[in-house]
This record gives C-alpha cells, structure tokens and sequence, in this order.
C-alpha cells in the first residue's frame, strides 16, 4: 500500500491510482509526520528530488503539445486553492510531469514517493497558505519544459521538492515542540 494514498480498481480501465487521504479534515499528516524524523524526511526528499526532477528532464525532451497542454492546466489548477486542494493540485502536477517524461518506472517511482512522503509534504505546503508561490514555480516548470531545457526543468523541479521539504521539516519541528 501507498500510505493511505493509493486505490485499486479492478477491471477495465483499472490499476492503481493516487488519490486524496481519506482524513479531508488534514489531520493525519500533522499525526505522520510526527512520526517521521527529519532525517527521514530529508532522505525521502532527496529521494523524491532526484525522481522528480528526472522527470523533468525527460519531459522536457519527450513532451508532446498534449502533454504541454496537460501540464499548462495542472500548473493553473492550484490558483485559488488551499489546504487539501493545494496537495492535491500538487499531487497531480508531478504526476502530469512524470507521465510526459514518457517513462513508465519513474511515473511508478513518482506514484510510489507521493504514497511515502506526499500525504506530508505537499499538505504541508497546501496548509502554509502557499499556491501562490506553488502556482509561479510550476508555471516556471512547464516553461522549461515548453522550451526543451531539460536542465533548468530538472534543477526548478528539485528546488520544488527541496523547498517544500524544508516547509514539511519545520512543520516537524513545530509540531513536535508541542
């Protein structure tokens, strides 16, 4: 299991799909990321960082119009957002940019680190009050990746992940002050 995150369909047009925490009430990421050290956190997110941004990268070489077009959509779907609808933007930002890289393993590999860190992370994100500054760094993204430079979409993509890494880690040290 993904942590909560995941949902298995059976049947035509089944498989596992990421979705939302069952807990709307935001809750159990504040529970979870109590229990994760931040060295943890760290670890994940470098992790998640590497994925990410590789796919990125790749997204940049091998996307379509339509996957643009995706991707354009995904990035303005967290304007106007907060909390719950902040994370979940996020979620299904990376994972259009994971699908336009064209490579199967890392779309699996970003489904598997969203179910291991993604419930703390972008919550996080999304309960700091921050789509603004989500919504200019994925529009930044998609530039990159609109313009083939494979480079600066991998390099905007990790400082992304690394960023809301930092927020998750003093979220952390917040809650566990308490």
């Amino acid at each position: 299991r993904l942590g909560g995150l995941d949902e298995t369909r059976r049947g035509r047009c089944g498989g596992c799909f990421v979705r939302a925490p069952r807990d709307h009430g935001g809750e159990s990421w504040r529970v979870r990321l109590r229990e994760v050290s931040v060295g943890e956190l760290r670890d994940l997110g470098d992790h998640y960082a590497a994925i990410a941004g590789a796919a990125a990268r790749l997204a940049a070489e091998r996307s379509s119009p339509d996957d643009l077009t995706r991707l354009e959509q995904a990035a303005d779907d967290v304007v106007g957002t907060t909390g719950h609808g902040t994370a979940r933007a996020e979620r299904q930002f990376h994972l259009e940019v994971a699908a336009a890289a064209q490579s199967s393993r890392l779309t699996q590999q970003e489904i598997q680190l969203q179910g291991e860190l993604g419930a703390v992370l972008w919550l996080s994100t999304g309960c700091e009050g921050g789509a603004d500054d989500v919504h200019a760094g994925h529009r930044a993204i998609v530039e990159a990746i609109a313009n083939a430079d494979g480079q600066l979409a991998r390099t905007l993509t990790e400082e992304h992940v690394l960023e809301a890494v930092d927020r998750a880690a003093q979220v952390h040290l917040n809650l566990t002050r308490q």
